[in-house]
């Protein structure tokens, strides 16, 4: 799993349908580019007043990325740009 700083992830994942919201973000469906492969992403926008929350995401990031058990999401990467962070997690629902 990586950290990747990018402006848009359009060119890396192309989003599909809203899958939830939260007071904080969204869940969206979507494919990689590259490989076809189905994806769900958390999109967190930065705001002022926001550090805490992105200090959050940053930690459970750091969690994921070296477990590897079939009981635990698997998250793919994270992605850092302006206004926004972004991390990629497997499918675990119907599209």
């Amino acid at each position: 799993m990586k950290t990747r700083r990018c402006e848009t992830i359009d060119s890396f994942y192309r989003l599909g349908k809203t899958l939830g919201h939260g007071a904080h973000g969204s869940v969206y469906a979507c494919t990689h580019v590259e490989s076809g492969a189905q994806r769900a992403v958390k999109v967190l926008e930065k705001s002022e007043g926001k550090e805490k929350l992105n200090r959050a995401c940053l930690e459970e990031y750091q969690m994921l990325k070296d477990l590897d058990h079939p009981n635990l999401i698997h998250c793919y990467e994270l992605l850092e740009g302006p206004s926004s962070t972004v991390s990629v997690f497997q499918v675990l629902c119907e599209l």
